[in-house]
């Protein structure tokens, strides 16, 4: 028998390396020719695992989410409060989105272009970011007088700022996941200094 150092490709591999190309040039900006010569491999290589270009991109699609849920689930058990349960999913979101740029595809305005089949995987992801998000939101919400309905913005708002990869290409998400939070959520004052505002606001209406 005739060994071979050949490598064989695998199906992880293959939506590794096509995830990348995804990030850089959109759904619609690659084809299933391009893959392969990044892969140095044949078509038929490439279609024996994926019988379309559309299944490739739902996969990729899927394995980014499930790893992306893996982190935030860390960070949420990580959290003691939901304060600090919100502020490290936002940063492990933020980590997350600077290693692996693919998760923008949710974002992208073209995925609207897409089959019905993979744009119902985006808007189940992307419902499934905003429930847990909304989930941590609603925690924190409860101490600080906030309507259901207003959780729900907040969630969507914070949901739709996560989704601009801008906000990280400059500053690290730690000093950017703090700012978000601080804007959604502002540091509870002091009771003492309360108070002590309210009696400015009195005295300035009466004069």
């Amino acid at each position: 028998m005739i060994k071979t150092n050949q490598k064989t490709t695998t199906k992880e591999e293959i939506v590794k390396k096509a995830a990348k190309l995804f990030a850089q040039r959109g759904y619609f900006g690659i084809s299933m020719q391009d893959i392969a010569q990044k892969l140095k491999v044949s078509k038929a290589a490439l279609y024996y695992h994926f019988p379309s270009k559309e299944k490739l991109y739902q996969s990729v699609l899927e394995t980014t989410f499930l790893d992306l849920w893996y982190d935030l689930k860390k960070a949420f058990v990580k959290g003691a409060t939901p304060w600090d349960k919100l502020f490290s999913s936002i940063e492990a979101y933020l980590l997350f989105s600077l290693n692996r740029p693919e998760i923008n595809l949710f974002f992208q305005q073209e995925s609207s272009s897409q089959d019905r089949e993979t744009q119902a995987l985006i808007n189940k992801f992307k419902q499934d970011l905003l429930n847990f998000f909304k989930q941590i939101i609603k925690m924190e919400a409860k101490g600080r007088q906030i309507a259901s309905n207003q959780v729900v913005f907040l969630a969507t708002l914070l949901l739709t700022t996560l989704g601009k990869s801008i906000l990280i290409a400059t500053l690290p998400p730690r000093f950017v996941a703090k700012q978000i939070i601080n804007l959604i959520f502002p540091p509870k004052k002091n009771k003492k200094i309360e108070k002590q505002e309210k009696r400015r606001i009195v005295f300035s209406s009466n004069t």
